[in-house]
């Protein structure tokens, strides 16, 4: 059955029969300047021919063309009723910018590739007897491969064969732009410039929609994207958006499509029109970054440390920016909160907070009278000096002892030991030669109070 169907189409084609209107929905018309023209299809004269139809007469046609179309079938006029054997008949439609044609044939197509939209070895053209002054009847379609036309330049038909049963004149506007006649090579001419155009008219049909668009798809978690619809010929959209909310849109261009998860997420778009839809799926095409690193403040004496590891840092007090404070400590001038806003390698931020910062705490208040640490910075022992720290005596008479904790940066404790300070002539010593290169955080714990050191591990 698609064999005898394909065949049926092929004779269809061939022959010229009208499988279309026989009055196109496009065509323009000089009726004051109709005249007959006996070249067209005549091969005593020419066996290649060209035209061209300025934008803005295109938009000047019956049902004129204000915008991109797709062309399904061109229409010329006669006089008379015959069947024309047209040999090796080939029609290539194009765009150009020029308005007037030129001899070289294929410099007229100087916009775009030109397209063959119809090409077969003989074809029978089957002509109609009309009147010159009514226009709309009467006309001779030939069915052609869809070319789409841009809706701005100007268009290029060209027309050639090898021979032609001439018995027709045609009718021809001999107002507006002259067409360049060609004999058998593309640069010579018998009729340059000197002869009026075929009526000339086309039919449209509507383009099946394409489904295309974009976005920024590499985001941070919790973070919205916008996206542009690039889609074509369509009139509706259906939208998914597996992951994010809202997760369907029916909007051409969604904006504020949010992703709260990090992952990699799939995107749909349904693209229809009267004709049916094309849908496009892209998997994988949202990447929502891993969410960067927790961020901390602690307080070390009048210095707030946040936790390194983020490619950059900012500082604000009281909700302010505070200029120049870009790194991962801030000596603090003032009380008050600050916050911070840390971001990663991937432009994630992370903000972190401390309220109530006491500025302005001295060493000695700070680290306690009587206690030293020593040395800083230190390469893989540190020694706590104790001379005034004593010990206290538990009420079953169990000696106390003291606590010591060493913390990151980060507020995370990398060390916890237990000393009994019964003689404050002995040092107690620490070995922190495990411990990464960096600033820490001591805290010597005797029971009645606390006491911290600032030092620094080679």
């Amino acid at each position: 059955m698609s064999l005898k169907i394909t065949i049926s189409i092929l004779f269809f084609l061939f022959s010229g029969l009208q499988l279309f209107p026989q009055t196109p929905q496009h065509y323009y018309h000089i009726p004051g300047n109709v005249g007959v023209n006996n070249l067209f299809f005549n091969d005593g004269v020419c066996k290649k021919f060209i035209f061209i139809y300025t934008q803005s007469e295109l938009a000047s046609m019956t049902s004129g063309v204000n915008g991109a179309l797709t062309f399904d079938s061109i229409y010329f006029r006669s006089n008379t009723s015959s069947s024309m054997s047209i040999a090796n008949l080939e029609i290539t439609i194009g765009h150009s910018t020029l308005s007037v044609p030129i001899p070289n044939f294929a410099a007229n197509f100087n916009s775009g590739v030109p397209q063959v939209v119809l090409s077969v070895p003989l074809y029978v053209y089957n002509t109609l007897p009309g009147t010159w002054n009514v226009p709309a009847d009467k006309w001779s379609g030939i069915p052609i491969s869809t070319f789409n036309y841009n809706g701005t330049d100007n268009l290029v038909v060209q027309i050639r064969y090898t021979s032609c049963s001439y018995p027709d004149p045609f009718y021809a506007d001999n107002g507006g732009v002259p067409i360049v006649q060609y004999a058998d090579a593309d640069t010579s001419s018998n009729a340059s410039a000197t002869t009026a155009r075929p009526m000339f008219g086309f039919s449209s049909g509507i383009l099946p929609p394409v489904a295309l668009f974009n976005s920024v798809n590499h985001i941070c978690p919790g973070t919205c994207t916008n996206f542009t619809n690039l889609s074509l010929n369509a009139t509706s959209y259906i939208w998914t958006f597996p992951g994010a909310s809202p997760d369907s849109s029916t909007s051409e261009n969604p904006s504020n499509i949010c992703y709260p998860t990090p992952g990699s997420y799939a995107v749909s778009l349904i693209a229809s029109n009267s004709l049916g839809s094309d849908t496009i799926t892209l998997n994988n095409y949202i990447t929502v970054y891993p969410y960067p690193l927790p961020q901390g403040i602690m307080q070390v004496g009048d210095t707030l440390f946040a936790n390194q590891g983020a490619v950059s840092y900012q500082w604000y007090y009281n909700g302010v920016v505070i200029s120049g404070a870009t790194d991962y400590f801030y000596l603090a001038p003032n009380g008050g909160d600050y916050n911070l806003v840390a971001t990663d390698g991937n432009g994630c931020e992370v903000e972190a907070v401390i309220f109530d910062v006491v500025a302005g705490l001295t060493p000695a208040l700070y680290e306690g009278e009587g206690v030293h640490l020593y040395p800083n910075p230190v390469k893989d022992k540190v020694k706590i000096q104790k001379s005034k720290v004593k010990s206290e005596t538990a009420p079953q008479g169990v000696p106390r002892t003291v606590e010591i904790s060493i913390y990151s940066v980060l507020g995370e404790r990398v060390f916890s030991s237990f000393a009994e300070p019964n003689d404050p002539s002995q040092d107690i010593t620490l070995d922190v030669s495990s411990l990464s290169s960096g600033l820490y955080l001591l805290e010597f714990n005797t029971g009645e109070k606390i006491i911290h050191f600032k030092f620094q591990k080679k």
